[in-house]
């Protein structure tokens, strides 16, 4: 429920994500859903203040592009956009404390004006859904590995850029080398890395950051946390049940593992994958006797 003080208590935001998990691809609003998310890990702060940010992100971006021809450039936009999220509003990419996890929860980033690739990216994102529709161009995150880029697209033309160093945009060469610089010399460019991710995808990559990095700082909790948070979003993607009954066993919490995998088994229909989790699932139960 909703605090007077306009805080959401747990149950109240389990619920709103529950729903957002629900929700048609199309409708789901991008920053209203990271707000959340970042609310979940600062369950004691009011969401207000940050929803009337994005609104005056959205209504400054909008009457910096609004003056543009109808047949702007797509690069003539990225300026603007750069400007107003850059400039006017001062959020730049973390370069020196990368790592932190304030830079994936868009509340810290609000408060900081910086934070991780996803994160910013997030900011255009959600300008693209208020803003871009009645003014003809989209913004979509891509399924580049490493690194987050974005790319804006308005009649017929396409611009990829990187929301974390001010809009620097990339052509395939560029992309080449920003990939070589993540994924080491030998890594090759493929088509399906400038694919279109959904709302969703973005959203679940933000909370993968936080995931990972509270597992490589041996934080098993706070990464199951971060799993809840994903279920809640993507209730069909079996993988991260799996992922919650591996986390689960290496904690010793082998009743909650074993539930884990009886509810992947039943959702996921991939041969291999159902073979490896049954077999997990008798060694596990082989540990109560």
């Amino acid at each position: 429920m909703t605090s007077k003080t306009g805080i959401l208590e747990r149950p109240e935001l389990e619920r709103r994500l529950q729903d957002l998990g629900q929700e048609d691809e199309e409708r789901l609003g991008i920053g209203e859903a990271a707000l959340l998310l970042g609310a979940w890990d600062r369950p004691r702060v009011p969401l207000a203040r940050y929803q009337e940010h994005l609104d005056q992100l959205g209504q400054a971006a909008e009457a910096a592009l609004t003056p543009l021809a109808s047949d702007a450039t797509a690069h003539s936009r990225l300026m603007a956009l750069t400007r107003v999220i850059c400039e006017d509003f001062g959020y730049q990419g973390d370069e020196r404390t990368y790592d932190d996890l304030q830079n994936a929860n868009l509340l810290r980033v609000i408060d900081r004006r910086k934070g991780l690739p996803v994160a910013l990216g997030i900011l255009y994102l959600h300008i693209s859904q208020q803003v871009g529709p009645r003014q003809g161009w989209r913004i979509v995150g891509l399924n580049f590995p490493g690194h987050f880029v974005l790319r804006l697209e308005t009649a017929g033309a396409r611009l990829v850029f990187d929301p974390f160093r001010a809009g620097t945009t990339y052509d395939a060469s560029g992309l080449r080398q920003l990939l070589k610089a993540f994924a080491g010399p030998e890594a090759e460019l493929h088509g399906h890395y400038t694919e279109p991710v959904t709302s969703r995808d973005t959203l679940i990559r933000l909370q993968n950051n936080i995931k990972t990095r509270r597992i490589q700082h041996n934080d098993i909790p706070g990464a199951l946390d971060s799993l809840h948070t994903m279920r809640l979003l993507a209730p069909e993607r079996a993988g991260f049940i799996y992922e919650t009954a591996i986390l689960e066993a290496q904690q010793g919490n082998i009743m909650a593992a074993i539930q884990a995998l009886e509810a992947f088994l039943r959702q996921n229909d991939n041969q291999q994958a159902q073979h490896q989790a049954a077999r997990l699932l008798q060694e596990l139960k082989s540990q109560l006797n």
